[in-house]
């Protein structure tokens, strides 16, 4: 009994130490990645994608129709796709120290950043 716990207890272990690795021999990118100048930026590995956006609250804001009239909603920015498949966006300027939420927009599916360790 003793000898089946210690084995259990040791893959238990062994498995925790890999659960952080890419899946499927994925590629491992930074975002955000914030730069020594205070701009950040943001990327998603969708290689297979059109159309890729950015949307959250550091972008400008832009009015919107809803049921409760004119409202100010984060507007949305481009990525562009890089030779290997990545997507990125680079803030045009410093962004403060804040916590900001942003999601991007995958061929119209809004989605989180898979990439930020913070969200996970």
């Amino acid at each position: 009994m003793k000898k089946q716990f210690v084995f259990l207890l040791g893959f238990l272990i062994a498995q925790t130490a890999f659960a952080q690795q890419n899946l499927f021999g994925g590629k491992s990118i930074i975002s955000p990645e914030i730069h020594a100048d205070q701009t950040v930026t943001f990327r998603v590995n969708v290689p297979g994608a059109t159309n890729v956006q950015i949307t959250g609250d550091f972008l400008p804001t832009k009015k919107m129709d809803t049921e409760y009239g004119k409202l100010d909603m984060p507007s949305e920015a481009d990525l562009t796709k890089g030779a290997d498949g990545i997507w990125e966006f680079k803030t045009p300027g410093p962004l403060l120290p804040e916590l900001y939420s942003y999601s991007f927009i995958i061929d119209g599916f809004k989605t989180s950043d898979p990439n930020n360790v913070h969200l996970h």
